[in-house]
This record gives structure tokens, sequence and C-alpha cells, in this order.
């Protein structure tokens, strides 16, 4: 085949490919740890894989259509179970589990047939190239003939390789490695819309699968700018990290995941601070997981203590550059003990247990408390694990992400309540918008290379983290300090920025959405700009009505994803039909769905239905495809004087 008819081929191919179905896209936000929820999604693609089950299967029995899921979800330990079931010393059951997998293996090839038709036959046969059982599950695949002798003929020899894969030991292996390739072909993208750590025990799980995960794209929130710039080096986001691991009675994952060591910080915080700490510094969470008793919940209290202390010590020094409000340099003695000054009113602190603090020189660290900032930076610095996360979070991580017409972020673009957009100064430019995003994302995706500017850097993660109306923390303060000591409720208050209070009014919403989506298209997008997707901030049960605003412009999803914040949240699923907002359940185990059926099958809240098939042509891979096309075509224009036939 000569090089025109190859270039001639190649025109063909790429000019059906625009014509495939939209492939489907997962928004996840809020993860928070949650690692038995995150995974159980990611194998049941949020309830896709039962609906695909029923329809292409529908001739089976419901106990064989949910033998069928389970074994989607948990393949080995399925097929484990089953064994179980079969007494396996006994030749007729054992005959009875050969016959129930052969079964098993008959049904994925149908239902892998079904739902490769949304894939080009070239990224289907690529997925099944990657399987040791390539020949095999093809053969399951294609063979389609509806002729008797033919059928019948594949049938037998069909049969004969699948006896051949059990006498040699694989036909579980053979179920596996199809259900994999069911799961990959079911999902075109997930997008994680931030905060992956805190809260829950699995941080450090779901980034190692996402580091494996070619599928997933991250956008940032607060939460992962605070592990980046603690992982790169900022002292005060070590001690936040820290704190918060401790609040959450979830240190564990320092300690055990990533081998940082709070042991020095125990010591301290036993020797230091004797009375009760004020309520303030209570675990959060006491029961969110066994921690094995290593520190007794009253020492965890005054570690967190500590390391508050130590936070707003630097906080009170550095203010100026972090935008903190340095509450320590507020802080006075009169008759009443310490009290704090905040819109010139006195408050006593509930905690007057200070001996490390010193009204004259607020930000002054003791040798103890420096020797424990030291060590932790340390163990932050040699921890390889934590290193190897963060690294790969800062340099895949962005800001934001425009795909096939969803822009979608973590908390907000910042806006004025004029309902214009707000420029921040970053580095010395003042900057608003997409640009301030594509600004911020070459500043933090290069954190771990940057040598001459690391500490300005630096000090935008903290800003991200939780700077006054930042874009991925969305408030006005993050109140720790009064919420822990101060008993005035109203000095607790987290004010929303203006982008939360004007989609909160319908009068005002639809024109905030257009004036960001044109601001991102302006700057040159990948594909036309149709919804915008956020989370942070946490629906009420009782307003998830409020979730989809603007007119079905903007879906605020929840940030209740987690045990600690509900235990709920929301999924967006788009597909070529659709889009999709999903109320999940409650987190289950593999145990439970093994043993009792459970599943997290989620609620349709709200859908919108496209008015035509949603193609690839409309999607962020249709402007390569043309620009390929125009390639070609001005290729085999230039070939032949522009009379090709076709062309």
């Amino acid at each position: 085949m000569n090089a025109n008819v190859q270039q001639r081929v190649a025109l063909c191919e790429l000019e059906s490919l625009l014509r495939l179905p939209a492939g489907t896209c997962y928004y996840f936000c809020d993860i928070h740890g949650q690692g038995n929820k995150f995974f159980h999604i990611i194998n049941n693609k949020a309830g896709i894989l039962k609906r695909k089950i029923d329809d292409a299967l529908a001739h089976l029995s419901p106990d064989e259509r949910l033998r069928l899921l389970k074994l989607c979800y948990y393949p080995r330990e399925e097929l484990r179970f089953e064994r179980g079931t079969c007494a396996l010393t006994v030749c007729a059951s054992r005959a009875e589990y050969n016959a129930l997998a052969e079964q098993h293996i008959f049904h994925f090839g149908r239902l892998l047939r079904f739902m490769g038709s949304k894939v080009s036959r070239h990224d289907f046969y690529q997925e099944v190239a990657s399987s040791p059982f390539q020949n095999a599950i093809l053969e399951l695949v294609t063979a389609s003939n509806d002729d008797k002798i033919v059928l019948d003929n594949v049938a037998t020899y069909q049969k004969s390789l699948i006896t051949s894969y059990r006498e040699q030991g694989l036909q579980e292996e053979l179920i596996a490695e199809m259900v994999r390739i069911l799961k990959n072909i079911a999902a075109h993208r997930y997008v994680i819309n931030g905060d992956i750590p805190d809260r829950g025990p699995d941080t450090a799980r779901i980034l190692d699968y996402l580091m494996g995960d070619k599928d997933a794209l991250v956008n940032w929130g607060n939460h992962d700018l605070m592990w980046i710039g603690a992982a790169a080096g900022s002292r005060e986001l070590i001690c936040e990290l820290t704190r918060i691991q401790l609040r959450y009675n979830n240190y564990p994952v320092l300690e055990d995941d990533y081998g940082i060591s709070l042991a020095f910080l125990a010591s301290f915080a036993r020797k230091t601070y004797l009375a009760e700490p004020a309520k303030g510094f209570a675990s959060a969470s006491p029961s969110a997981q066994d921690t094995g008793g290593r520190y007794d919940p009253g020492l965890v209290a005054r570690m967190q203590k500590a390391i508050a202390v130590i936070l707003w010590k630097l906080e009170a020094a550095r203010s100026s550059a972090l935008g903190a409000v340095p509450y320590f340099a507020h802080v006075r003695r009169n008759e009443n003990g310490l009290v704090v000054q905040i819109a010139g009113r006195d408050h006593v602190l509930l905690d007057q247990d200070f001996p490390t603090f010193d009204v004259h020189t607020p930000a002054a660290l003791t040798n103890d408390e420096r020797n424990v900032l030291d060590g932790l930076c340390k163990a932050f610095a040699h921890s390889k694990r934590l290193q190897r996360h963060m690294r790969f979070l800062a340099e895949k991580g962005s800001m934001y992400r425009i795909l096939d017409g969803v822009l979608s972020f973590h908390a907000i673009v910042p806006v004025t309540m004029d309902g214009t957009l707000d420029a921040f100064e970053v580095l010395g430019e003042h900057l608003a918008g997409r640009a301030l995003f594509d600004r911020l994302n070459t500043l933090y995706s290069s954190v771990f290379r940057e040598k001459r500017r690391l500490q300005e850097i630096l000090d935008l993660l903290y800003r991200g983290w939780k700077g006054p109306h930042s874009w991925t923390f969305g408030k006005s303060s993050m109140e720790t300090f009064t919420r822990a000591l101060v008993e005035d409720a109203a000095t607790h208050a987290e004010k929303q920025s203006p982008y939360y209070t004007l989609l909160a009014d319908p009068a005002r919403a639809e024109a905030l959405a257009q004036l960001i989506m044109d601001d991102f298209t302006r700057a040159g997008a990948p594909s036309r700009i149709e919804k915008i997707f956020n989370g942070h901030i946490p629906v009420k049960a009782e307003k998830e009505k409020n979730a989809v605003r603007a007119n079905g412009k903007v879906i605020c999803g929840d940030g209740g994803f987690s045990e600690a914040y509900g235990d709920i949240g929301f999924i967006l699923i788009t597909t070529s039909s659709g889009l999709y907002l999903n109320r999940l359940g409650h987190s289950v185990t593999a145990e439970e769905v093994l043993a009792h059926n459970a599943d997290i099958l989620p609620t349709v809240l709200w859908e919108e239905k496209y008015p035509r098939r949603k193609q690839l042509a409309d999607c962020n891979i249709g402007e390569e495809v043309r620009a390929r096309i125009a390639e070609l075509r001005h290729s085999l224009a230039g070939a032949d004087g522009g009379h090709s036939a076709g062309v």
C-alpha cells in the first residue's frame, strides 16, 4: 500500500471517528480520603454497570444478573465465594462450579460486545490486546454469525478453549481480565474535582490508585494545595496538615501510611500542656477510625493544641505575606486573664493554659517548639511516599478543566458583588478569571522544581488553602482560632464569597455563569463551554434542588462525600445522551457487597437530555481530529494537484 492510499485510509477513519458517541465522564468532588466509597463507585461506575447488565442481559434472572454485577465489582472475591458455595470436594459440585464459570465467560463476552459499540474498533481492540487472553476474548466478542453451522463450529471451538484454560487453572484469570476490559471501556474519563486528602483514612491508597489510572484527571481543592505546600516545605501548611489529622483522629495516615512520626510532638504536648484543653481542641470525629490506642484522646487534644499554637505564632510573624488574621498579635492580658480583641471587643479565651506564649513577643517560638517544628519539617521532606504523591498531584493537577463542554473547578472563580471578575495579585501581576487560574497552574505545578521564588509559591499555596475569598477556599476566613477559643459564635462566622451569593440569587445567577463561561472561552477553550461544575460546599439534604442553579448552567456538587461530612455526596455523569446529577448513598465495604448484596446505587436528582446524541465531533478530541483531517486533505491535495476524488 503506497503512502497516498494510506493517507486516504487514515482520512476515512478519522472522519468516521467524529461520528462516534461521546464517552462517559464522571465528576467526583471532595473525596476526603473516603476510600471504600470511592473505590466502590469506581467499580460500579456510579450504577451504570447495573443498567448495562439489565439492558444487555435482560433474559437472565435477577439473581444471575446480581451475580454478574458482583463479579464486575470484585471478580476474584466473588469467584472465591462461589467456589465455597459449591463444595469442591464433591465431583458433581466441581462440575457445577465449572459450568457456572463458563456461563459467566459467555455472558461477559456478550456484555463486552454490547458496551464496546460506543468506542471505535481500534480503541476496543487495543484494550483487548492489552490482555494475555486477547485471542480468546476476541473470539468470544466477535463470533456473532447467525448461521447455525458456523455458530455450532464457533461454540465448539470456544468451549474447547475455555476447557483448556480451566485445566490450566486460568478460567478465573480470564474472567477477571474480561471484567477489567469491561470497566475500562465503560468510562472515558474521571475528573476528581478537588479535596482528595484529609478526614478519611485512605488518602494514600486513593493517590496510589490515581497515579496508575490514565483516565483520571485532577483539579486542585484547598486541601490538595495544603498537602502539596506541606510536602514542598511550607512550615505553616505542615502545622495545618498535622493539626487537621489530629483533629479528625486521623493521625495514622501520617504515621502508618507516610512514616511521619508524631512521637516527639506527643512528648512535647504531654510535658508542656498540663491543664485540660478547651473543647475546641477535642476530636471532631472520635470514632472516625480505630487508632489502636496509640495516643489517648486527652493527649491527642493536647497535641492538636500544641501544633495550633505553633501555627498561630507563625501566622502572627508572617501575616502580611500570608493574608492571615494574626490573632495571637491581638491577644493581651487583663484582670480576666488572656483576652483577644476582635472588631474592637475583648473576648476572654476559653483556654488560659498557654505556657509558651508571651503577649510581648506573640510570634516567638520557644526552643522546644522550634525543635518540634524542625522535626516535622524533616519528616515531611524525608517521606518518600508523601513526596511521590504530592509531586504527582502538583504536576498532574490543575485549577480547572474544560472537558467536552463542562468547565469544572473545585470552589469558585473569584468575583465581586457587582458581578465582575475579581483580580488577585500574583507575584506582581493583577489577574482575574482564566488568566488567574492559568498563572496559578504554572506556579503550583512548578513548586517542586522552583528554587528562586519557592517561598512566594508556598505562600500562594497557603492563600489557596484558606486565604480570604481565595480560588479554592471561597470564604472570608477560616476561623480555627475563634472556634477553639472564643465563646461568642458571631466570631466563628465564615462568610461565603460573592460567587456563592450571586449563584443563590435567581435574578443574577445566569449572568454570572455566562460571564465566567465567556471569560474562559475567550481565552481559548478546547470545546464550547455549556456547563459549570464546582464542589467544595456541602449541599444540605433538604436543599438538594439548589444544587442546580443559573437555569441549569451551574451544577454545585456536594462536599459531603466523606463520613466526616455526612457520607452522601453527589456525582455528575456526562454521557452522549445527556448530563445526570446523582445523589450517592452511604459507604459500603467489599465484604458487605459480597455477603449482603450491598451497593451504592445513585439516585438521579437532575438530568438534562441533549437534543441530539453528542458525538466525538462535539468533544475536546474533535478539534484535534479535525486538525489532523485538514492536514491530510492538504497533503493529498498537494500530491495530486487537488483533483483527488472525494477530496
